[in-house]
């Protein structure tokens, strides 16, 4: 939908375009899209001085949370990892990057 809607009207090249996995099981596809975040940086942790996007994409839910980050998760804290899988909060499983 991404790609239709705007991707495919702009010339950014494939390799700069990093959709999150939706195969397998969400905390499997959740490690896999920080690897490959990760890679895509060249380096393990960030540098504020340096952002990993230049746009970021983000869902809206319809109670005002923002990319499955829910008020109060404890996932607002994480500084770790760079991406979860949220199991709670809705019905399905969704995968996010932490802040």
């Amino acid at each position: 939908m991404t790609r239709e809607a705007m991707l495919g009207k702009v010339p950014v090249p494939p390799e700069n375009i990093f959709p999150i996995p939706t195969d397998g099981e969400p905390e499997d596809a959740a490690r896999r899209y920080e690897r490959t975040l990760q890679e895509a940086y060249g380096a393990p942790t960030l540098d504020p001085s340096r952002p990993l996007f230049d746009t970021v994409l983000l869902g809206m839910g319809d109670d005002g949370h923002t990319a499955s980050l829910l008020p109060g998760d404890k996932l607002l804290d994480e500084r770790q990892h760079w991406v979860a899988a949220v199991a709670h909060g809705r019905p399905e499983v969704r995968i996010t990057m932490t802040g």
